[in-house]
């Protein structure tokens, strides 16, 4: 990357924490381009050549904050601690990252451009860090070794949807962390208990 393009992905980062900042305050739909520009010290010019709109800046804002909330959870579930352990930090680590950007539980976001295609590729995303749990579960005993990938699969999708098409239960997701925690943990261990799953994680 040459000097230009630093520079360039320098202005672009920081028009993103400003927007972020804005955003989380006083909601996306709320914010203007202008408002952006002045709490990032840049002119509306730049905005508009580095993203071509506010669609496009709240894309790239979403896609940032998704790309860092994957790579911290694979960070934290890449760890070698105990099973039921990692599974309670990448929950945590969920809870605080979407405690931390309140606007991304704007019902209002699904209007913006990009935002399908943005959900399905984080959605597949989450999916595949959860089979991994799935399949670690497995192995040691604590789910269900006959359930095939193909089911799994379906219902972690279901439940994430879900979720995400109840305006009012994906906003209470991003600011309830015990129903957040409990719902992950149904989602991956079920309704009953297992042998050796009365030392699972409780809610912190």
């Amino acid at each position: 990357m040459d000097g230009f393009e630093r520079r360039k992905e320098k202005s672009k980062a920081k028009i993103r924490r400003a927007a972020g900042e804005l955003f989380n305050k006083y909601g996306v739909q709320r914010v203007s381009v202008s408002e952006i520009a002045a709490a990032a010290n840049v002119s509306l010019v730049t905005i508009y050549n580095l993203y071509g709109s506010k669609d496009g800046l709240v894309a790239e804002w979403i896609a940032d904050f998704g790309n860092k909330f994957i790579e911290r959870l694979r960070e934290v579930s890449a760890t070698d601690k105990p099973y039921f352990e990692r599974v309670e930090d990448t929950i945590q680590a969920m809870v605080e990252m979407t405690e931390s950007n309140p606007a991304l539980a704007d019902a209002a976001l699904e209007n913006f451009e990009g935002m399908a295609e943005l959900a399905d590729s984080f959605t597949a995303q989450i999916r595949d860090l959860f089979m991994d749990f799935v399949h670690t579960g497995q192995k040691q005993g604590y789910c269900n070794p006959d359930l095939s990938d193909e089911a799994v699969a379906a219902f972690i999708e279901i439940v994430v949807r879900g979720m995400n098409a109840n305006a009012e239960l994906h906003m209470r997701t991003h600011h309830d962390a015990k129903l957040f925690h409990d719902l992950t943990l149904i989602m991956l261990f079920g309704f009953g208990v297992r042998e050796g799953a009365n030392k699972g994680p409780a809610h912190r």
